[in-house]
Protein backbone atom coordinates (compact mmCIF):
# COMPACT_ATOMS: atom_id res chain seq x y z
CA UNK A 1 0.00 0.00 0.00
CA UNK A 2 2.48 2.80 -1.18
CA UNK A 3 1.51 6.53 -0.32
CA UNK A 4 3.73 9.61 0.01
CA UNK A 5 4.16 11.97 2.85
CA UNK A 6 3.90 16.08 2.09
CA UNK A 7 3.99 18.67 4.64
CA UNK A 8 3.21 22.22 3.76
CA UNK A 9 3.45 25.08 6.40
CA UNK A 10 2.36 28.80 5.45
CA UNK A 11 4.75 30.29 8.69
CA UNK A 12 4.27 34.01 8.39
CA UNK A 13 1.96 35.81 10.67
CA UNK A 14 -1.08 35.37 12.92
CA UNK A 15 -3.79 36.63 14.24
CA UNK A 16 -6.52 35.92 17.10
CA UNK A 17 -9.35 36.43 14.78
CA UNK A 18 -10.61 33.71 12.41
CA UNK A 19 -11.65 35.41 8.97
CA UNK A 20 -14.75 34.53 7.38
CA UNK A 21 -13.46 31.18 5.12
CA UNK A 22 -16.92 30.22 4.03
CA UNK A 23 -17.61 33.58 2.16
CA UNK A 24 -14.22 32.52 0.10
CA UNK A 25 -14.69 29.09 -0.63
CA UNK A 26 -18.23 27.48 -1.78
CA UNK A 27 -17.03 23.62 -2.90
CA UNK A 28 -17.71 20.79 -0.67
CA UNK A 29 -15.00 19.83 0.98
CA UNK A 30 -16.30 16.08 1.26
CA UNK A 31 -16.00 15.62 4.78
CA UNK A 32 -19.34 14.16 6.92
CA UNK A 33 -20.11 15.37 10.57
CA UNK A 34 -19.16 12.17 12.03
CA UNK A 35 -15.95 12.28 10.12
CA UNK A 36 -15.14 16.02 11.00
CA UNK A 37 -15.44 14.48 14.52
CA UNK A 38 -13.20 11.73 14.76
CA UNK A 39 -10.83 13.85 13.34
CA UNK A 40 -10.96 16.34 15.89
CA UNK A 41 -11.32 13.44 18.46
CA UNK A 42 -7.88 11.97 17.29
CA UNK A 43 -6.11 15.69 17.90
CA UNK A 44 -6.87 16.01 21.10
CA UNK A 45 -6.10 12.45 22.21
CA UNK A 46 -3.46 12.69 20.53
CA UNK A 47 -2.73 16.70 22.10
CA UNK A 48 -3.21 15.19 25.70
CA UNK A 49 -1.32 12.56 25.57
CA UNK A 50 2.01 14.24 24.48
CA UNK A 51 4.97 13.42 26.62
CA UNK A 52 6.61 15.45 28.50
CA UNK A 53 3.17 16.75 29.25
CA UNK A 54 2.01 19.87 27.70
CA UNK A 55 1.57 23.11 30.19
CA UNK A 56 -0.52 25.38 27.52
CA UNK A 57 -2.02 22.53 25.02
CA UNK A 58 -5.12 24.17 24.05
CA UNK A 59 -8.27 21.97 22.83
CA UNK A 60 -8.68 21.89 18.96
CA UNK A 61 -12.38 22.28 17.29
CA UNK A 62 -13.45 21.86 14.36
CA UNK A 63 -13.89 24.63 11.60
CA UNK A 64 -16.39 24.30 8.36
CA UNK A 65 -14.62 27.73 6.91
CA UNK A 66 -11.09 26.05 7.55
CA UNK A 67 -12.32 22.70 5.80
CA UNK A 68 -13.33 24.50 2.62
CA UNK A 69 -10.30 26.18 2.56
CA UNK A 70 -8.56 22.54 2.78
CA UNK A 71 -10.55 21.77 -0.32
CA UNK A 72 -9.72 24.83 -1.94
CA UNK A 73 -5.67 24.25 -1.17
CA UNK A 74 -6.38 20.72 -2.51
CA UNK A 75 -7.77 21.67 -5.60
CA UNK A 76 -4.60 23.71 -6.51
CA UNK A 77 -2.26 21.37 -5.32
CA UNK A 78 -3.89 18.96 -7.72
CA UNK A 79 -3.35 21.88 -10.16
CA UNK A 80 0.01 22.43 -9.08
CA UNK A 81 -1.52 26.12 -8.71
CA UNK A 82 -0.42 28.58 -6.06
CA UNK A 83 -2.68 29.57 -3.07
CA UNK A 84 -2.79 33.18 -2.89
CA UNK A 85 -4.81 35.55 -0.22
CA UNK A 86 -4.44 36.99 2.85
CA UNK A 87 -5.76 33.62 4.71
CA UNK A 88 -1.74 32.10 3.80
CA UNK A 89 -0.54 34.47 6.10
CA UNK A 90 -2.86 32.83 8.80
CA UNK A 91 -2.68 29.28 8.86
CA UNK A 92 -0.52 25.47 8.94
CA UNK A 93 -0.88 23.09 6.92
CA UNK A 94 -0.54 18.98 6.77
CA UNK A 95 -1.34 17.18 3.61
CA UNK A 96 -0.63 13.51 2.41
CA UNK A 97 -0.99 12.44 -1.12
CA UNK A 98 -1.88 8.75 -1.35
CA UNK A 99 -3.59 6.00 -4.31
CA UNK A 100 -7.07 6.11 -4.62
CA UNK A 101 -9.08 4.22 -1.89
CA UNK A 102 -5.73 3.05 -0.06
CA UNK A 103 -6.21 5.21 3.04
CA UNK A 104 -9.10 6.50 5.53
CA UNK A 105 -8.60 9.71 7.40
CA UNK A 106 -8.03 7.49 10.21
CA UNK A 107 -4.95 5.93 8.72
CA UNK A 108 -3.66 9.41 7.41
CA UNK A 109 -3.79 10.84 10.71
CA UNK A 110 -2.19 7.50 12.11
CA UNK A 111 0.17 7.98 10.25
CA UNK A 112 1.39 11.59 11.21
CA UNK A 113 1.14 10.67 14.62
CA UNK A 114 3.53 7.76 14.42
CA UNK A 115 6.06 10.48 13.12
CA UNK A 116 6.27 11.36 16.97
CA UNK A 117 8.67 8.46 17.23
CA UNK A 118 11.30 10.50 15.29
CA UNK A 119 10.72 13.33 16.90
CA UNK A 120 13.31 14.08 19.71
CA UNK A 121 11.10 16.86 22.06
CA UNK A 122 14.24 17.30 24.66
CA UNK A 123 16.55 18.51 20.96
CA UNK A 124 13.47 19.78 19.11
CA UNK A 125 14.98 17.74 16.14
CA UNK A 126 13.47 14.67 14.01
CA UNK A 127 15.53 11.63 13.22
CA UNK A 128 17.85 11.71 10.45
CA UNK A 129 15.63 10.80 6.77
CA UNK A 130 12.58 11.16 8.30
CA UNK A 131 9.78 14.05 8.21
CA UNK A 132 8.13 15.16 11.92
CA UNK A 133 6.78 18.37 10.41
CA UNK A 134 3.02 16.68 10.32
CA UNK A 135 3.49 15.69 14.37
CA UNK A 136 4.37 19.05 15.04
CA UNK A 137 2.08 20.74 13.68
CA UNK A 138 -0.49 18.03 15.37
CA UNK A 139 0.78 19.23 18.59
CA UNK A 140 1.38 22.25 18.13
CA UNK A 141 -0.06 23.81 21.48
CA UNK A 142 -1.68 27.35 20.01
CA UNK A 143 -3.57 26.14 17.01
CA UNK A 144 -6.91 25.64 18.16
CA UNK A 145 -9.22 25.34 14.98
CA UNK A 146 -9.04 22.79 12.32
CA UNK A 147 -10.78 21.87 9.42
CA UNK A 148 -9.99 19.07 7.11
CA UNK A 149 -10.62 17.78 3.02
CA UNK A 150 -10.50 14.73 1.04
CA UNK A 151 -10.06 15.19 -2.73
CA UNK A 152 -9.72 12.73 -5.93
CA UNK A 153 -6.97 14.05 -8.09
CA UNK A 154 -6.87 13.24 -11.77
CA UNK A 155 -3.15 13.96 -12.59
CA UNK A 156 -2.92 13.00 -16.49
CA UNK A 157 -3.31 9.26 -16.32
CA UNK A 158 -2.76 8.95 -12.57
CA UNK A 159 -5.89 9.12 -9.62
CA UNK A 160 -4.48 9.86 -6.69
CA UNK A 161 -6.47 10.78 -3.47
CA UNK A 162 -5.27 13.97 -1.53
CA UNK A 163 -6.09 14.12 2.16
CA UNK A 164 -5.67 18.02 3.46
CA UNK A 165 -6.02 19.74 6.83
CA UNK A 166 -5.45 23.35 7.16
CA UNK A 167 -5.09 24.65 10.98
CA UNK A 168 -5.57 28.28 12.39
CA UNK A 169 -3.31 29.94 14.20
CA UNK A 170 -0.38 27.53 11.98
CA UNK A 171 2.13 26.45 14.08
CA UNK A 172 6.11 24.75 13.00
CA UNK A 173 7.31 28.33 13.75
CA UNK A 174 11.39 28.45 12.84
CA UNK A 175 14.56 29.22 14.18
CA UNK A 176 17.67 29.27 12.46
CA UNK A 177 16.03 26.31 10.24
CA UNK A 178 14.99 24.44 13.34
CA UNK A 179 11.10 24.14 14.62
CA UNK A 180 10.73 25.30 18.16
CA UNK A 181 9.38 23.54 20.72
CA UNK A 182 5.53 22.99 19.85
CA UNK A 183 4.20 23.29 23.22
CA UNK A 184 5.17 24.19 27.19
CA UNK A 185 6.10 21.00 28.70
CA UNK A 186 4.96 21.00 32.48
CA UNK A 187 1.67 20.28 34.96
CA UNK A 188 -0.78 20.06 32.17
CA UNK A 189 -3.12 22.90 32.02
CA UNK A 190 -0.51 24.96 34.22
CA UNK A 191 0.16 27.38 32.09
CA UNK A 192 -3.15 27.90 30.26
CA UNK A 193 -4.10 31.87 29.41
CA UNK A 194 -6.64 33.65 30.55
CA UNK A 195 -9.57 32.87 27.64
CA UNK A 196 -8.98 29.70 28.02
CA UNK A 197 -8.39 29.32 31.56
CA UNK A 198 -10.52 25.82 32.08
CA UNK A 199 -9.04 22.66 31.90
CA UNK A 200 -10.60 19.75 29.78
CA UNK A 201 -9.30 16.03 31.50
CA UNK A 202 -8.83 14.56 28.43
CA UNK A 203 -7.07 11.02 27.97
CA UNK A 204 -5.10 11.42 31.49
CA UNK A 205 -3.61 14.59 30.26
CA UNK A 206 -5.65 17.96 30.01
CA UNK A 207 -6.75 20.49 27.36
CA UNK A 208 -6.99 24.41 27.74
CA UNK A 209 -10.49 25.57 26.76
CA UNK A 210 -12.92 27.76 27.54
CA UNK A 211 -14.49 27.02 31.18
CA UNK A 212 -17.99 25.61 31.02
CA UNK A 213 -19.25 25.97 34.02
CA UNK A 214 -21.71 29.29 34.36
CA UNK A 215 -18.86 31.26 35.97
CA UNK A 216 -16.58 31.17 32.80
CA UNK A 217 -13.87 30.22 35.20
CA UNK A 218 -11.15 27.95 36.65
CA UNK A 219 -8.80 27.92 39.84
CA UNK A 220 -6.47 25.63 38.77
CA UNK A 221 -4.62 23.24 40.56
CA UNK A 222 -4.64 25.49 43.66
CA UNK A 223 -7.87 25.77 44.61
CA UNK A 224 -11.93 24.74 43.91
CA UNK A 225 -14.24 26.85 42.69
CA UNK A 226 -17.32 27.90 44.75
CA UNK A 227 -20.49 27.72 42.48
CA UNK A 228 -22.49 29.58 44.31
CA UNK A 229 -20.44 32.88 44.89
CA UNK A 230 -17.94 31.88 41.59
CA UNK A 231 -15.14 32.89 43.35
CA UNK A 232 -11.49 30.35 44.34
CA UNK A 233 -11.50 29.06 47.24
CA UNK A 234 -7.35 28.66 47.53
CA UNK A 235 -5.44 26.15 49.03
CA UNK A 236 -3.10 27.04 51.98
CA UNK A 237 -0.15 29.46 50.73
CA UNK A 238 -1.82 30.07 47.23
CA UNK A 239 -3.73 33.34 46.97
CA UNK A 240 -5.23 35.49 43.84
CA UNK A 241 -8.63 35.63 42.08
CA UNK A 242 -7.63 32.40 40.27
CA UNK A 243 -5.05 30.67 43.22
CA UNK A 244 -2.60 31.60 40.79
CA UNK A 245 0.11 33.30 43.40
CA UNK A 246 2.29 31.19 45.70
CA UNK A 247 2.58 33.14 48.63
CA UNK A 248 5.41 34.70 50.91
CA UNK A 249 5.84 37.15 53.56
CA UNK A 250 9.56 37.41 54.56
CA UNK A 251 11.02 39.81 51.76
CA UNK A 252 14.45 40.26 52.31
CA UNK A 253 15.13 43.56 49.47
CA UNK A 254 11.62 44.46 49.08
CA UNK A 255 8.11 44.83 50.03
CA UNK A 256 5.56 42.81 50.63
CA UNK A 257 2.26 43.06 48.60
CA UNK A 258 -0.32 42.00 51.01
CA UNK A 259 -2.79 41.93 47.81
CA UNK A 260 -0.63 39.49 45.64
CA UNK A 261 0.58 37.58 48.69
CA UNK A 262 4.22 37.75 47.53
CA UNK A 263 7.09 40.53 47.48
CA UNK A 264 8.10 43.35 45.33
CA UNK A 265 11.76 42.93 45.25
CA UNK A 266 13.95 46.56 45.11
CA UNK A 267 15.62 46.52 41.70
CA UNK A 268 19.02 44.32 41.50
CA UNK A 269 17.04 41.67 43.36
CA UNK A 270 14.80 38.73 42.42
CA UNK A 271 14.04 35.71 43.66
CA UNK A 272 10.58 34.57 46.22
CA UNK A 273 11.74 36.53 49.28
CA UNK A 274 13.87 39.16 46.65
CA UNK A 275 17.51 38.18 49.01
CA UNK A 276 19.07 37.07 45.21
CA UNK A 277 20.94 39.38 43.12
CA UNK A 278 19.79 39.19 39.90
CA UNK A 279 22.96 39.85 37.16
CA UNK A 280 22.05 40.22 33.57
CA UNK A 281 23.86 39.41 30.66
CA UNK A 282 26.90 41.83 29.43
CA UNK A 283 25.24 40.51 25.62
CA UNK A 284 21.77 40.47 24.09
CA UNK A 285 20.08 39.21 21.51
CA UNK A 286 18.23 40.72 18.22
CA UNK A 287 15.40 38.84 17.01
CA UNK A 288 13.99 39.59 13.52
CA UNK A 289 10.43 38.39 12.78
CA UNK A 290 8.82 39.08 9.95
CA UNK A 291 10.53 42.56 9.30
CA UNK A 292 10.56 43.49 12.66
CA UNK A 293 13.81 43.48 15.08
CA UNK A 294 13.15 42.31 18.42
CA UNK A 295 16.08 43.11 21.03
CA UNK A 296 16.17 42.54 24.92
CA UNK A 297 18.22 44.66 27.37
CA UNK A 298 20.68 44.58 29.62
CA UNK A 299 18.87 46.71 32.51
CA UNK A 300 16.09 47.09 34.37
CA UNK A 301 13.71 50.38 34.19
CA UNK A 302 10.33 51.42 35.23
CA UNK A 303 7.99 51.02 32.34
CA UNK A 304 8.09 54.35 31.42
CA UNK A 305 11.78 55.11 31.41
CA UNK A 306 12.07 51.59 28.94
CA UNK A 307 9.33 53.21 26.98
CA UNK A 308 11.76 56.68 26.60
CA UNK A 309 14.89 54.28 26.27
CA UNK A 310 13.32 52.45 23.30
CA UNK A 311 12.19 55.72 21.47
CA UNK A 312 15.36 57.58 21.64
CA UNK A 313 16.95 54.21 20.08
CA UNK A 314 14.39 54.94 17.38
CA UNK A 315 12.10 51.87 18.28
CA UNK A 316 8.85 51.42 20.28
CA UNK A 317 8.48 49.15 23.03
CA UNK A 318 7.47 45.54 21.58
CA UNK A 319 4.09 45.09 20.07
CA UNK A 320 2.73 41.38 19.62
CA UNK A 321 -0.08 41.57 17.88
CA UNK A 322 0.08 37.62 16.57
CA UNK A 323 0.25 34.00 18.16
CA UNK A 324 3.50 33.87 15.82
CA UNK A 325 5.52 36.76 17.48
CA UNK A 326 4.10 35.54 21.36
CA UNK A 327 5.83 32.06 20.49
CA UNK A 328 8.95 33.35 19.09
CA UNK A 329 9.44 35.74 22.01
CA UNK A 330 8.57 33.42 24.55
CA UNK A 331 10.64 30.62 23.14
CA UNK A 332 13.59 33.02 22.67
CA UNK A 333 13.41 33.73 26.57
CA UNK A 334 13.25 30.78 27.62
CA UNK A 335 16.40 29.95 25.65
CA UNK A 336 18.09 32.63 27.84
CA UNK A 337 17.60 30.43 31.05
CA UNK A 338 18.67 26.70 29.55
CA UNK A 339 21.68 29.15 28.07
CA UNK A 340 22.11 30.72 31.59
CA UNK A 341 22.18 34.39 29.60
CA UNK A 342 19.62 35.63 32.12
CA UNK A 343 19.80 34.17 35.45
CA UNK A 344 22.41 32.04 37.76
CA UNK A 345 21.34 28.70 38.59
CA UNK A 346 19.60 29.67 42.02
CA UNK A 347 18.05 33.03 40.95
CA UNK A 348 14.43 33.76 39.85
CA UNK A 349 13.41 34.60 36.30
CA UNK A 350 12.98 38.46 35.37
CA UNK A 351 9.90 39.50 33.70
CA UNK A 352 9.90 42.13 30.41
CA UNK A 353 7.82 45.34 29.73
CA UNK A 354 6.06 45.34 26.36
CA UNK A 355 4.39 48.61 25.21
CA UNK A 356 0.86 47.72 26.18
CA UNK A 357 -0.86 50.04 28.75
CA UNK A 358 -4.39 50.08 30.56
CA UNK A 359 -6.07 53.70 29.47
CA UNK A 360 -8.55 54.22 32.54
CA UNK A 361 -10.33 57.33 30.01
CA UNK A 362 -11.49 54.02 28.09
CA UNK A 363 -11.30 50.93 30.04
CA UNK A 364 -9.24 49.15 27.89
CA UNK A 365 -5.74 48.23 26.89
CA UNK A 366 -3.63 50.01 24.11
CA UNK A 367 -0.63 49.29 22.75
CA UNK A 368 1.66 52.60 22.53
CA UNK A 369 0.65 54.60 19.69
CA UNK A 370 -3.12 54.12 19.73
CA UNK A 371 -3.56 50.13 18.46
CA UNK A 372 -6.16 48.01 19.47
CA UNK A 373 -5.73 44.85 21.30
CA UNK A 374 -6.99 42.06 18.53
CA UNK A 375 -4.40 39.65 20.05
CA UNK A 376 -3.71 39.16 23.58
CA UNK A 377 -1.79 36.54 25.22
CA UNK A 378 -2.93 37.23 29.13
CA UNK A 379 -1.84 34.47 32.05
CA UNK A 380 -4.12 32.46 34.07
CA UNK A 381 -6.36 35.30 36.11
CA UNK A 382 -4.78 38.20 33.95
CA UNK A 383 -5.63 40.87 34.19
CA UNK A 384 -6.77 41.30 37.46
CA UNK A 385 -5.50 44.85 39.07
CA UNK A 386 -7.08 47.18 36.31
CA UNK A 387 -6.75 50.80 37.45
CA UNK A 388 -3.80 49.89 39.98
CA UNK A 389 -1.74 47.78 37.30
CA UNK A 390 -1.72 49.29 33.94
CA UNK A 391 1.17 47.97 32.32
CA UNK A 392 2.12 45.05 30.87
CA UNK A 393 4.84 42.56 31.17
CA UNK A 394 5.90 39.51 29.75
CA UNK A 395 6.05 37.16 32.75
CA UNK A 396 8.43 35.02 33.74
CA UNK A 397 6.71 33.03 36.10
CA UNK A 398 3.83 32.21 33.50
CA UNK A 399 5.45 30.98 30.88
CA UNK A 400 5.79 34.46 29.21
CA UNK A 401 2.26 35.05 28.89
CA UNK A 402 1.29 38.96 29.67
CA UNK A 403 0.44 39.89 33.83
CA UNK A 404 -0.41 44.05 34.62
CA UNK A 405 2.12 45.20 36.91
CA UNK A 406 2.79 48.54 38.38
CA UNK A 407 4.40 51.26 35.84
CA UNK A 408 7.09 52.10 38.62
CA UNK A 409 8.25 48.06 39.22
CA UNK A 410 11.90 47.70 37.47
CA UNK A 411 11.97 45.04 34.83
CA UNK A 412 13.94 44.24 31.48
CA UNK A 413 12.51 45.28 28.29
CA UNK A 414 12.16 44.60 25.10
CA UNK A 415 12.88 46.95 22.04
CA UNK A 416 11.05 46.69 18.59
CA UNK A 417 12.49 47.91 15.31
CA UNK A 418 11.69 47.87 11.89
CA UNK A 419 13.83 46.93 9.26
CA UNK A 420 14.65 49.73 7.02
CA UNK A 421 16.62 49.05 3.78
CA UNK A 422 18.55 45.62 5.41
CA UNK A 423 18.97 47.65 8.69
CA UNK A 424 17.34 46.99 12.18
CA UNK A 425 20.12 48.00 14.38
CA UNK A 426 19.12 51.03 16.68
CA UNK A 427 20.66 54.34 16.13
CA UNK A 428 22.60 54.39 19.64
CA UNK A 429 23.69 51.02 20.98
CA UNK A 430 23.01 52.08 24.19
CA UNK A 431 22.24 49.27 26.29
CA UNK A 432 22.06 46.34 24.06
CA UNK A 433 25.05 44.72 22.50
CA UNK A 434 23.79 43.01 19.27
CA UNK A 435 25.28 39.98 17.78
CA UNK A 436 24.88 38.27 14.59
CA UNK A 437 20.57 38.44 14.59
CA UNK A 438 18.38 35.60 15.29
CA UNK A 439 16.30 35.34 12.26
CA UNK A 440 12.56 33.83 12.66
CA UNK A 441 10.39 32.40 10.06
Amino acid sequence: MAHRHFAVFLLLSTTSVLPDYGALVTDKPGIEPREAFNIVQKHNKIRAGVFPSAANMEKMEWDDGLSKEAWRRAVAECQHAVVHGQMRRMLGQNLMVAEPGALAFGDVLHAWFLEGEHYNSTSRTCAKNHTCDHYTQIIWASSQKIGCARYSCQRRENLEDLFLCVYFPGGNWRLNGHIIAPYKPGLWCSLCTSTKSGCLGYQGGGLCEIPQNHCRMNCGHNGQLNTKTCKCECVLAYSGKYCEVKCTRHCVHGRYREEACSCLCDSGFGGQTCAERTPFPTTSCAVLVDNTCFMVSSDSKTFYNAQNHCENQGGVLAQILSQKTQDLLSFYLSTLETQNEVLQSEVDKPNYWIGLTYKLSRSLFRWDGGKSTNFTAFALGQPNNHGFANCVEMHAASGYNWNDQQCRANNRYICQFVWNNGTFWPKKVGHFHPPSPFLFN
